[in-house]
């Protein structure tokens, strides 16, 4: 049947997004494997539900016709769902990506921004990190293993 094709066709199509989703924090790939579990489970209820279906008249057609409608329109709805929670990854990888810690030897701060500095070491007044605003120079240069940017809220 064309509707169980179709289906087989949509979860193909969920599990190479699947495979494809390696780039994203752990805590958003819980919640979209969640939500991805579950609409696996409907389309697998729904594949289920297609192949017990029996022809018996014109009244079965009709009412089989109505039920693979729906189901249609049940898998457009986690698509729909799908896409958003992709582009809801990618917001937040993007918003990661702007709070990491990087390493000195990829790149360095911007002149004047304000920066979270990683010793690698405990220093002498023990402490590991230190908050400074870059000026083009290290102070003991040698020590730091990575940077991480400060980013504030409007206005502050």
């Amino acid at each position: 049947m064309d509707a169980i094709k179709e289906l087989k066709e949509e979860i193909e199509y969920i599990e190479e997004i699947e495979r494809t989703m390696c780039h994203i924090s752990l805590d958003a790939a819980r919640v979209i494997l969640t939500e991805l579990v579950e609409a696996k489970k409907k389309i697998r209820c729904l594949e289920v539900a297609n192949t017990n279906i029996r022809l018996r008249d014109a009244q079965d057609w009709v009412a089989l016709q109505a039920e693979i409608a729906e189901h249609k329109a049940q898998l457009t709805t986690c698509r729909q769902e799908y896409d958003g929670l992709s582009k809801r990854i990618e917001q937040l990888q993007t918003e990661l990506d702007k709070h990491r810690w990087i390493p000195v030897a990829e790149r360095l701060p911007a002149m004047k921004q304000l920066i979270l500095v990683d010793w690698g070491k405990r220093m002498s007044d023990g402490e590991c990190f230190e908050l400074l605003r870059w000026n083009g120079d290290w102070p003991a240069a040698k020590d730091i293993v990575r940077w991480k940017p400060i980013i504030l809220a409007e206005g502050e």
